[in-house]
């Protein structure tokens, strides 16, 4: 679609409210005591209309039918010295009932009337998505969706703009081919699918079957705008990999039956200019890849003005199932679909350099961020035949030497960070080390003088209080080893990629010696005092133990997010 405007229907400005959203009462009103209609005849007195526009505005039909029984006239006279009318200001507001006693007696010209700002009742219905209140009036004028304001834009248009796909659909089903041009056809369409409105544009084709083969200003069909839909916040995902939702699929399916309806050179010409396979491999959407490559398996080798195949892209954008359709015997890959670009990278280069901000799913650290890249770069470098990671780009640069030189100073951030979140768990670790190191050697209830045992050595609390202890003990110096570990690393590439496996055994280790030593405690408590204190115990330390091991596991899990890279080839690398 058009980059300055979008479409014919986006370069329209916003509906400006009417006068009740910014005027509480009728202030608008002219001064003289009557005001003359449209066709200069006198017209109502000031009171009258000043009563019809606040009946309007809180939907009061019962004042409406006294006041219409007096002036029938009342009901589209100019209210305002703004222009409003009765019936746009209350469609504006949402007052159905008051809405229909005013279109019961209306001519259906009379509901084509524009208020002074160039819009008609439908169009506000349309800024509004009220369906019923829509209803009510193309009842008695069924052309109203497909009438143009003063701005040149018909309610259809302003209620696929406003995303209201319902009321789209009511204005669309009474609407004709020749109520829009060409454009404006091909403009709504488009729109409809960015929206996602898929019941709306498969309407639209129902109606044009033609306007899946147009093109808009920026030389872009439906099925490349479709190709640009981001999926992943898609509904429908597989073990494989993310898929379109049923109605998205059921819609980029007729777009191409409509499409392979062409020439073959025709086809090839609409998908090559612009490349719409590389859209979508930048948001990984296999299954339209899959679709069209079916029938047109050369475009897997088509390279853009920069010599970048579906693949190059699929490496630039982290788009690990684009990239496995190399590794699938049926599809036939032309060599310089993986080969140099027009800057002498093949793709191993291009894994190698930091991803734009779009091309990474979200990560959370730099050191996660580090580890992202790196499995990547590997994962690549396996798809790949092995002289690639030899093959120097113009620069003089192996694939290798390119990777390190990008990611230098993510690097230096990611072992700070490391070394920093290693030094803060090691701190913690040690404090609780010495804790329960000293309460193994001081138990509760003391020591018997003669023989030295714990006097309440026999009571079955004393063995979950030296169970936790141990566990505590245990726990918290795995998590100090594991810290020591990773602050003594020097972070090369195998150091990097095991990094942070070890911060999460070393978080689990530190939470697990956390919770013993509450619980450790909490035994002490139960051992000392549930006799004599059993209500107190019960009543409020169990209570109290729950709710701190709920949060501290809480805030430690919301910690485990940041240390597992999500993706494919992460978990491929895992198992």
């Amino acid at each position: 679609m058009n980059k300055q405007g979008k479409s014919d229907i986006e370069s329209n400005e916003e509906i400006p409210l009417p006068e009740s959203e910014s005027t509480p009462t009728a202030t608008g009103f002219q001064d003289s005591k009557d005001f003359s209609t449209r066709s200069g005849t006198q017209r109502s007195p000031r009171s009258d209309c000043q009563s019809m526009y606040e009946a309007a505005i809180d939907g009061n039909s019962a004042t409406a039918v006294k006041l219409l029984s007096r002036d029938p006239s009342l009901a589209f006279e100019v209210i305002t010295e703004t222009g409003d009318q009765a019936l746009h200001v209350a469609v504006y507001m949402k007052n159905t009932e008051f809405v229909r006693e005013l279109v019961k007696g209306a001519n259906p010209s009379e509901l084509e009337l524009h208020d002074g700002r160039g819009y008609s009742p439908c169009c506000y219905a349309a800024r509004t998505g009220e369906v019923e209140v829509a209803d009510i009036m193309m009842k008695k004028n069924s052309n109203l969706g497909s009438k143009r304001n003063r701005h040149g834009t018909t309610p259809l248009q302003l209620a696929v703009f406003y995303g209201n796909a319902k009321l789209a659909l009511q204005f669309l089903r009474s609407a004709q081919v020749d109520d829009l041009l060409e454009q404006e056809w091909v403009d709504l369409l488009l729109v409809t699918i960015h929206g996602k409105m898929c019941d709306v544009a498969s309407e639209i084709l129902e109606k044009d079957a033609s306007l899946a083969v147009k093109k808009d200003v920026d030389q872009q069909t439906a099925l490349h705008v479709l190709a640009q839909l981001d999926l992943s916040s898609a509904g429908c995902k597989s073990r494989d990999y993310p898929r379109m939702e049923d109605d998205l699929r059921k819609l980029a399916e007729k777009l191409w039956g409509e499409i392979q309806k062409l020439e073959r050179h025709n086809v090839l010409e609409l998908m090559k200019n612009p490349p719409v396979l590389h859209d979508a491999a930048k948001v990984g959407n296999v299954e339209l890849i899959t679709m069209i490559t079916h029938a047109y398996p050369d475009l897997l080798g088509h390279t853009n003005d920069e010599g970048h195949s579906i693949y190059h892209i699929a490496v630039m954008y982290q788009q690990e199932y684009v990239l496995e359709l190399i590794k699938q015997p049926e599809n036939i890959i032309d060599f310089k679909a993986i080969s140099e670009d027009i800057n002498g990278d093949n793709i191993l280069h291009l894994a190698g350099k930091l991803q734009p901000p779009d091309g990474l799913k979200i990560v959370y650290e730099p050191d996660l961020e580090m580890k992202k890249s790196l499995a990547w770069f590997k994962e690549v470098e396996k798809a790949v035949p092995p002289f690639f990671a030899e093959k120097k780009n113009k620069n003089g640069y192996k694939p290798r030497e390119v990777f390190w030189k990008e990611h230098k100073s993510l690097l230096e951030e990611s072992g700070k960070h490391l070394k920093s979140t290693a030094e803060s768990g090691m701190l913690v670790s040690t404090i609780i080390l010495t804790v329960v190191f000293a309460v193994a050697f001081t138990p509760p209830g003391g020591y018997h003088q003669d023989t030295g045992l714990p006097l309440l050595l026999s009571e079955s609390w004393f063995s979950i209080f030296v169970i936790f202890d141990v566990l505590a003990l245990f726990s918290s110096t795995y998590s100090i080893i594991s810290f020591w570990s990773i602050l003594f690393s020097n972070y090369e590439e195998d150091q990097f990629l095991s990094s942070p496996k070890k911060l999460r055994h070393a978080l689990t280790a530190l939470l697990l010696s956390l919770l013993c030593a509450i619980s450790a405690f909490l035994s002490t408590f139960f051992l000392v005092f549930v006799e004599e204190r059993r209500v107190l115990v019960l009543s409020f330390m169990l209570p109290v133990y729950v709710l701190l091991v709920i949060g501290v596991s809480f805030q430690f899990f919301k910690l485990f997010p940041k240390t597992n890279i999500l993706g494919y080839y992460s978990r491929k690398e895992a198992s």
